[in-house]
Order: C-alpha cells, then sequence, then structure tokens
C-alpha cells in the first residue's frame, strides 16, 4: 500500500484540510520517508515490514516511526506513551494505524494538543483541539513549518525539504 496515500486519506477523514494534511506528510517525508518502521540511524534499508527487534531498538535511534518520536533505546518521553497507547488497544507500536491514531491521540489531549492551538493561535487560527487548530490551516508552507515547529520540533530542521516534499503531495493528492 502506498503509505502516503494511507495518511492523507486517514487525515481528511477527520476533517483536516488538504494544505494542513500535506504539511503532515512534508513533516513524515523528512522524518521517516513516510514509514512507521523507520530507526534513527537506519538508513537504506527502505520501509521494512518486519517489526524493529529490540536489539534493533538499542543499535539505532533515539527517535522511532513514522515522526520519529523519542526515545526508543530505553523507552521514555513520547515513545513509551506510544508504547502504551498501542498495548490499551492490543496492537502493535509499529503498525501506521497505531501510529496515526496516536498522533490523533496527541493533538486532542494533553501538552501536545494546547501547545499546537497556541501555536497556531498566532496564525489567527483556533480550535479546541490541537488537530481540530491545525486542520483548519490553509496554506501548505504554513502547515508545514507549524507541524514542524509545534509537532515534530527538530533539531535539525530542513524547512525547504519539509515544504517541497508537501507541496508534492498536494499537488499529488489535492481533490
Amino acid at each position: 500500500a502506498d503509505m502516503a496515500k494511507v495518511v492523507w486519506n486517514f487525515f481528511k477523514d477527520k476533517g483536516m484540510s488538504d494544505e494542513a494534511v500535506a504539511g503532515i506528510l512534508g513533516n513524515m517525508s523528512a522524518e521517516s520517508s513516510v514509514c512507521p518502521t523507520t530507526l534513527q540511524g537506519r538508513y537504506g534499508v527502505g520501509c521494512l515490514t518486519e517489526e524493529p527487534t529490540a536489539s534493533d531498538m538499542q543499535n539505532y535511534g533515539p527517535a522511532g516511526g513514522i515522526v520519529q518520536w523519542e526515545n526508543i533505546n530505553n523507552p521514555s518521553s513520547r515513545f513509551l506513551d506510544l508504547i502504551n497507547f498501542a498495548e490499551s488497544f492490543g496492537k502493535s507500536k509499529w503498525l501506521l494505524e497505531t501510529q496515526l491514531n496516536f498522533i490523533v491521540y496527541e493533538l486532542t489531549n494533553g501538552y501536545e494538543s494546547n501547545n499546537m492551538v497556541s501555536y497556531v493561535s498566532s496564525y489567527g487560527v483556533s480550535g479546541s483541539t490541537g488537530l481540530e487548530s491545525f486542520g483548519k490551516i490553509s496554506d501548505v508552507e504554513d502547515a508545514t513549518t507549524i507541524f514542524l515547529r509545534a509537532y515534530e520540533r527538530a533539531s535539525a530542521e530542513h524547512l525547504d525539504t519539509r515544504i517541497a516534499a508537501a507541496k508534492s503531495y498536494y499537488a499529488q493528492f489535492k481533490k
């Protein structure tokens, strides 16, 4: 299956604008090549269908997953939250569906949601959750920048690369 198309349809079904979803995909492209089994530092293997092993999680990292949550080596912080979320549904943390649902969870609960609402408000857009407010963004570059700075918080931004990818997905999938 085309992971990017699955991601596009998933977030469109949540009522998000084409521009917001393109911004998410532009970030996922830079973080993981839109692949839920990606581990930081493990390059050139493509999107593996088999799940990373405990050994893989010690040898790579500290980030893993479609948006590169940390910390996989000694599970903590947002990656530990993903593990607990997945286990509560009896699902694998490495499944695309699990990770997409976890992004929705983060953007509708607690710190990540509140942080996104606050960040998006500076663009003159409001909503009761991060998911709702971010989903209203109507510019691809803004959406890519917002998702990077408010949600990803990557140390290496590579914003131009993310925006170029987002624009490409937008052109490919928008109705």
